[in-house]
Order: C-alpha cells, then structure tokens, then sequence
C-alpha cells in the first residue's frame, strides 16, 4: 500500500531552508531580517522626527491628531516587528495618502517628504512606489 498524503504546494519555491521530498526536513529560524537593529535605532529616530514636524506643521489640529495616532504611532511599533518592511510599507501610503489631503504648506511638504523619504531608504522601501505624492517633495 503507498501512503499518499501530503500536502501539495503550487507555484515555485525558492529560498532558504527549502525542503523536498518524502520526510524532508528543514529548520528555519524567522530573524527580522527587514531592518537590522541599527537601522531600528535609525528608523525610530526618524518617525520620532516625522512626528515633530507633523506636529508642528500648518495642517488643521484634527489631521494632525489622525496622522500622529493612525500612522506615525503604528509605524514606532511596527519597526520592531518580523515583518516591519511591509507595515512600513503600508505605513507610508497611509502617510502619503493624508499629507496630500491636508493641504500642508510647500516647506512642510518638502521637510516631511524628506524625512518619510529616509524611513524607506532604512527600511529599504521603494519610496516612489508606495509614497509617489511625498517622494515628489522629498528626494
């Protein structure tokens, strides 16, 4: 009798600590290989700096609050975490997004775009991908 069970994977397969065949093994340690740990000391010093200038920006009290609480915040977290190249990522389309809709001044504009734009050259973000709005004043 042939024991077919299994588990059938489509599509291709490559990386690391790949396996196949019967009773294939493989150990995979998950290391947050996004952002090294210097680069996280970099990262929060940067969010911490974007927060400042949002904070001390020209846009009205409530889109601050929104930017400050929704993205910023998340984004101090998400450095930490195994996947942060992602939610930074998405961090920085949030932040692309409401910067755009808030009708902060020119200077503002160029200051905040330079500083998201560095949080991506750390988190190694392609920054006119995810942020085209903000790339266009930062870099």
């Amino acid at each position: 009798m042939t024991d077919n069970s299994g588990t059938y994977v489509g599509g291709g397969i490559s990386g690391f600590g790949i396996a196949v065949g019967q009773g294939a093994t493989s150990n995979v340690s998950n290391v947050n290989a996004n952002v090294n740990a210097a680069d996280q000391q970099q990262l929060l010093k940067l969010i911490e700096d974007l927060k400042a200038e949002i904070q001390k920006s020209s846009m009205p009290d409530a889109m601050k609050s929104t930017i400050v609480e929704s993205v910023v915040q998340p984004m101090q977290q998400d450095v930490k975490a195994p996947e942060a190249k992602s939610k930074l990522e998405s961090g920085l389309e949030k932040l692309n997004l409401l910067v755009k809709a808030s009708g902060a001044a020119q200077n503002e504009l160029s200051t905040i775009g330079a500083i998201a734009g560095m949080i991506a050259k750390f988190g190694g973000i392609a920054f006119h991908t995810v942020a085209p709005f903000l790339a266009g004043f930062g870099l």
